[in-house]
């Protein structure tokens, strides 16, 4: 047998192994699912059971699934890394967690069943970070991540102006759709049944066939945004650049379960997640150069006024909270509420012991009340009922509900 016919044996050999293995890819599709729910002291009720209702649902679907429930942080690392060894080239790969989940400095943590978590600076060694997730995601053609994780903070009363209910909005990397409950930084409502309203409705939009995913979570937040009156309107965000399926259409086959169409067109680049990401970047290490480079790129960017009012207060920390609440009450005097809004949340958010809060979140209300901004609102109003349930400020947003927001 001569050199070329052994080597075009070889060539032909490979060929075939890479069209197997690009094809096997292409139909295996790896599901993580993780449930906690039993939390020494903030048990919830739905998780377990939305995370076995999920995983049954997804089998039935054609997903490999990694189930797991009640467990703590070394169990669900390791899962995650069993998760990530199982992607190949081209797979697609789908993450659902229900649980307590918390954001701090503008980053997303899942809450093991034994996390310890007595102060924010702890929250790193204890919790395990979204992006050790998003990581694994790596050789998937398209991915789903699903978080049901926007429940009150169980740990809020130790962090003293720490992070908050909610979790933070992440930009989701190409090939991928992250889903949240609820929109970023907002609260969740726990189901009176076996499951969580969310997770409810999106097994039930899982069932429909031939449907695009992105037509799965329209569909789940409309139903969740009516039978809450808006008071939980879940979210995405997306950079998906193809269709997916979840199930083939019915009387035939001309979308396979989970499959993505050629590559569109990238998405147009959003200059304001650039501008958050910025800012963020800018609270995160708080520097007196890093506010001026902000103001230098985004001199009437929606955090100029916060910038320049920590460049006046430099050295000056003590001075900060009555500048910031000063300013935003300015900005609502003068009408510009969206201005106020930005400023009054952020310092209700930082300084939440202050004396102005109450009335920061009043104003709050009022502003995005005749900005036509209800959920918004409403959010509002719930926050300053729960954190100043005596405040005047909170019997006079009570009135509001009835009057205005109802």
């Amino acid at each position: 047998m001569s050199d070329i016919f052994r080597a075009w044996i070889a060539l032909a050999a490979a060929a075939l192994s890479a069209a197997a293995i690009a094809e096997e890819a292409q139909e295996r599709k790896v599901a993580l699912v993780i449930g906690n729910a039993a939390y020494k002291g903030s048990p919830l009720g739905n998780p377990v059971n939305d995370a076995r209702d999920i995983s049954a649902r997804l089998s039935k679907l054609g997903f490999e699934v990694i189930l797991k429930t009640d467990v703590g942080q070394r169990e669900m690392s390791r899962a995650i890394t069993q998760f990530g060894q199982k992607l190949k080239e081209g797979s697609t790969a789908l993450v659902y967690y229900a649980g307590h989940g918390i954001q701090s400095r503008g980053r997303n943590y899942l809450v093991p069943l034994d996390a310890e978590i007595g102060q924010e600076t702890s929250i790193r060694s204890e919790a395990i970070d979204v992006d050790q997730v998003l990581e694994q995601l790596q050789p998937a053609r398209v991915s789903v991540v699903i978080l049901d994780a926007c429940r009150n903070n169980p740990f809020e009363r130790r962090f003293r102006g720490g992070p908050g209910g909610g979790l933070a909005q992440m930009d989701a990397p190409k090939g991928t759709l992250i889903a949240y409950a609820t929109a970023p930084g907002k609260v969740a409502l726990d189901g009176e049944g076996r499951n969580g309203l969310y997770t409810s409705e999106l097994i039930k939009a899982l069932e429909e066939p031939g449907r695009r995913v992105e037509d799965v979570f329209k569909q789940v937040r409309n139903n969740v945004a009516r039978q809450t009156d808006d008071r939980q309107i879940p979210w995405e965000s997306s950079s998906l650049t193809g269709d997916l399926y979840f199930a083939r259409p019915a009387g035939g086959a001309t979308a396979p379960a989970a499959s993505v169409t050629a590559p569109a067109p990238a998405p147009a680049v959003d200059a304001s997640a650039f501008e958050l990401e910025f800012w963020r970047s800018v609270e995160r290490d708080g520097r007196p150069e890093d506010y001026r480079a902000y103001l230098e790129k985004y001199p009437e960017g929606q955090f100029a006024d916060l910038a320049r009012i920590h460049l006046r207060h430099a050295g000056e920390a003590a001075k900060r909270p009555d500048a910031v609440y000063a300013a935003g009450f300015a900005k609502a005097a003068e009408s510009q509420c969206k201005q106020a809004v930005v400023l009054l949340r952020h310092a209700a958010e930082k300084w939440p012991d202050h004396a102005s809060a109450p009335a920061a979140w009043q104003t709050i209300v009022r502003c995005e009340i005749a900005a036509d901004r209800k959920p918004h609102a409403k959010q509002a109003i719930e926050t300053l009922v729960k954190r100043y349930p005596d405040a005047k400020e909170a019997r006079t947003v009570r009135k509001l509900i009835r009057d205005k927001v109802r």
